[in-house]
């Protein structure tokens, strides 16, 4: 990987240029109608005859960003059709919608605005929130190849929107370590989940070596982990997300999450380096991979794209799409049912991270205005994912 000062040598292709002068890169994706999806809260309200209530918007223009906990943002139907499933599937399919209507009659949407991303502005960590896959054309508008690949990334792999991280060498790491963090503070989420990465962070020990600086990272990082779990616990999850938020936005903790990131990885080379899958990797021993596992400023090779995923317990999917037939890789390629999975796309040796039309309908992701509608109920969320998989 080469150091990216514009995110692979091609964006902006000229220092002036701007998506005004590209407007055909303008639009929103349109979805695509074979699409699958997850079930779309307003549904449940419509077959109950219901609708979301409404209430006064409070946005406030001295902060990025804002809570809304008793707002309710319009929610559209969802533009997929049904498919077709058996009478065993459809019965249980109803069984859990009403069980997602029901929790939808009791919860308050939480709409929290973080604001449309700044596109030409080159992000210090990653982007600020979620921009249309079409906008992914500019990096090489006259490459024909490229540009039905970024329409098969949308049609074909369901691929919504993207986020640019930014190209120091670290953008494997930054793209991967980044999503989960978001992830695991989301405001749904259980509070287990960054007690987990916060254990692993402290099981996380190199001795061999001079290591002061991850050490010292690993410090920082522990204690923005520690005062989010604080949050979580006392019922302000909002908060926790909202400081998550600003983290990621942050120079300094964005390097610190990245050799939290990079040390972890080579403490699970040490761990797991006799398994049969990993010790014909390290057969001469792993020096050489632990130091180029923990430099900082280089890529990340491929023990990291296999052991960064099984350390987080998550899967990473690599895609990679300049050449003319998409290639997928899969980090590691099966995985449990409930694990989280983190899409990124790689081109000329840089990654950013890829969102999909499910991760949209989930978050109910709105471009235009840059924000999420979230419901503190992590219960509505399993039954959104066992509904997906029926």
């Amino acid at each position: 990987m080469h150091n990216e000062q514009n995110w692979g040598g091609n964006y902006p292709r000229n220092p002036t240029e701007s998506y005004q002068q590209h407007p055909q890169f303008l639009q929103s994706p349109k979805i695509p109608q074979s699409s699958p999806v997850l079930p779309n809260p307003s549904l449940v309200y419509n077959n109950a005859n219901q609708s979301l209530p409404n209430t006064q918007n409070i946005y406030s223009s001295q902060s990025s960003i804002v809570t809304q906990s008793n707002i309710s943002t319009p929610i559209h139907a969802s533009p997929y059709p049904e498919s077709p499933s058996s009478p065993l599937i459809s019965t249980t399919k109803q069984t859990l919608l009403n069980e997602l209507k029901n929790i939808l009659n009791i919860s308050k949407p939480i709409n929290i605005l973080i604001g449309v991303d700044d596109e030409d502005e080159y992000p210090l960590t990653i982007s600020k929130f979620w921009i249309a896959i079409d906008r992914m054309k500019i990096l090489y508008p006259f490459n024909k190849v490229f540009i039905e690949n970024v329409d098969k990334l949308k049609f074909e792999n369901k691929i919504y929107a993207w986020k640019r991280s930014r190209g120091d060498g670290n953008c494997y790491f930054r793209a991967v370590i980044s999503t989960y963090f978001d992830y695991i503070n989301k405001p749904w989420q259980n509070v287990e989940l960054l007690k987990q990465f916060r254990d692993t962070l402290e099981k996380s020990i190199l001795s061999d070596g001079d290591f002061e600086d991850f050490e010292v990272a690993k410090v920082s990082v522990l204690g923005k982990i520690k005062q989010n779990i604080a949050l979580k616990e006392s019922g302000r999850e909002t908060e926790a997300y909202e400081s998550c938020i600003k983290l990621l936005q942050n120079e300094s903790f964005d390097l610190n999450l990245i050799m939290c990131a990079r040390y972890i990885t080579a403490c699970t080379l040490l761990n797991c380096k006799d398994e049969e899958d990993i010790f014909p990797y390290v057969i001469d021993g792993c020096d050489t991979i632990i130091r180029d596992i923990i430099s900082m400023g280089k890529e990340g090779g491929e023990m990291s794209l296999i052991l960064l995923p099984r350390c987080l317990r998550i899967q990473v999917i690599q895609y990679m799409y300049l050449d003319e037939v998409i290639s997928i890789q899969k980090f590691p390629y099966e995985i449990a049912p409930e694990a989280f999975v983190v899409r990124i796309v790689r081109r000329a040796g840089h990654y950013d991270i890829l969102y999909t039309y499910q991760d949209m309908e989930t978050d109910q992701c709105n471009l235009r205005s840059g924000s999420f509608t979230f419901f503190n109920n992590e219960r509505y969320y399993q039954l959104l994912r066992d509904i997906n998989r029926l």
